[in-house]
C-alpha cells in the first residue's frame, strides 16, 4: 500500500482497510479540505469590493498625506517613503533594498527604483508600480496595478498597513554598507 500525507504510518501498517473509508479520514483529511475550500471561496473574485456610485478619487494632496514620511509595512517588505519623494524597500527575509522615488499624479502614488542584492552585488531595476486611491462610504480604498484585472479588487486595509515615521533607512544603510564592500 502507497503512503498517504499526513496519516501516521502506524496507522497504515495496522490496517488494510481502504483509508478513506476510515474514522481518521473523516475526522482529519476532510475536515481540512472542507477549510480549504473555504478559504478559496472566501478570496475568489466575487468577495471583491466593488465601488458604488459615490465613490470619489482622492487629490493628490490626500494621496501625498498617506505616503509621506511613513513605512508601509508589507507581508515581506518595508517600504518608507520619504517627504522629499526619496523611497527605500527593506526585504525582510532576504535582505535586499531598493533605492528609489516616489511621486503622486491625481490619485495615483507610483514608485520605481532600483533592486540591491548584498549577497552576490547584483542590481536589478524594479518594475513601475503604482497604486491607485478612492474614497467610498467614508472608507479609503486602493487598487494596486498589479492587480489591475480585478483578481483581488479594491483593497480597504492599507491604510492601516502605514506608520508614522521611518523604520527602513537605517537597516537599508546597513545594507548599503555591505554592498558597497562587494564592489
Amino acid at each position: 500500500m502507497g503512503h498517504a500525507p499526513n496519516i501516521p504510518r502506524s496507522i497504515l501498517r495496522r490496517t488494510d482497510i481502504n483509508i478513506f473509508e476510515t474514522e481518521y479520514f473523516v475526522k482529519h483529511v476532510f475536515k481540512h479540505l472542507m477549510l480549504a475550500t473555504i478559504a478559496v471561496g472566501l478570496c475568489s473574485p466575487a468577495m471583491a469590493y466593488t465601488l458604488s456610485s459615490k465613490a470619489k478619487k482622492l487629490s493628490s494632496a490626500q494621496v501625498k498625506k498617506i505616503y509621506a514620511g511613513k513605512t508601509a509595512n508589507w507581508k515581506r517588505t518595508k517600504g518608507y517613503f520619504a517627504p522629499d519623494g526619496t523611497f527605500l524597500i527593506w526585504h525582510r527575509k532576504n535582505k535586499h533594498y531598493v533605492v528609489g522615488k516616489w511621486k503622486v499624479s491625481r490619485n495615483r502614488m507610483c514608485k520605481s527604483g532600483t533592486w540591491y542584492d548584498p549577497s552576490s552585488g547584483e542590481t536589478s531595476p524594479m518594475k513601475k508600480d503604482c497604486t491607485k486611491w478612492v474614497i467610498d462610504k467614508k472608507k479609503y480604498w486602493s487598487l494596486w496595478d498589479g492587480d489591475e484585472n480585478g483578481k483581488d479588487g479594491w483593497y480597504g486595509k492599507e491604510m492601516k498597513k502605514m506608520k508614522k515615521g521611518d523604520s527602513v533607512s537605517r537597516k537599508v544603510k546597513a545594507l548599503q554598507a555591505k554592498f558597497a564592500k562587494l564592489k
